[in-house]
């Protein structure tokens, strides 16, 4: 009778070593698939996804953001003046009375020229006009922003040949033709004058 209690009291005890070391088993595998059973670790795991959250939000919240438009779409200020017109120089623009002296740049030696010399120059809308120099009248002509025009100048004989050529451009609402006048006798350049003038 004992002995056959003492056999199932070692069975019993195998069955329940057995069962234990099964369940160490499963327990290990949980452990390691899972992490702790007791939840701490999953806890640590919401707590700092959570922080990180924050960080994220405060990262956000420093960055400078963008000014949003204040209705303005960046036109030109109130009051700001037109830009002055730009592209080729009409004949309607051309056509006037352009008067300024005529200032000398060069003399050949031992030759006597004036300082200076009053000219007028009249353009029409056509194309063409007259020039006044030193009270002798000529023809004048332009094409585009090319502006010229020849006189001939008679005293005691001689005839003094004054030939202009310049360029007219725009400066703000005028239009200035500016360039170089050359006096010759005998087919032989013995002055030039410099000319500007606006209308």
């Amino acid at each position: 009778m004992a002995g056959a209690l003492r056999h199932r009291v070692i069975i019993v005890t195998g069955i329940v070593a057995v069962s234990m070391l099964l369940m160490g088993c499963v327990l290990a595998e949980v452990w390691e698939e899972y992490g702790s059973p007791t939840g701490f670790e999953g806890e640590d795991a919401i707590k700092t996804e959570s922080s990180d959250a924050q960080e994220d939000v405060g990262e956000q919240a420093e960055q400078p953001q963008e000014t949003a438009p204040s209705g303005q779409d960046g036109g030109a200020l109130t009051g700001e003046q037109e830009s002055p017109a730009t592209g080729p120089i009409s004949a309607q623009e051309m056509a006037g009375t352009y008067s300024a002296s005529a200032a000398l740049q060069r003399v050949e030696q031992d030759v006597e020229a004036a300082d200076s010399l009053p000219v007028t120059l009249q353009l029409n809308e056509a194309g063409t006009g007259t020039a006044n120099v030193n009270g002798y009248s000529g023809a004048a002509q332009y094409a585009g922003e090319n502006v010229s025009f020849s006189v001939t100048m008679e005293e005691g004989g001689q005839a003094v040949l004054c030939r202009f050529e310049g360029i007219a451009s725009r400066s703000d609402s005028q239009i200035v033709i500016s360039g170089n006048m050359r006096c010759s006798m005998y087919g032989v350049t013995f002055a030039s004058y410099s000319w500007t003038a606006q209308k």
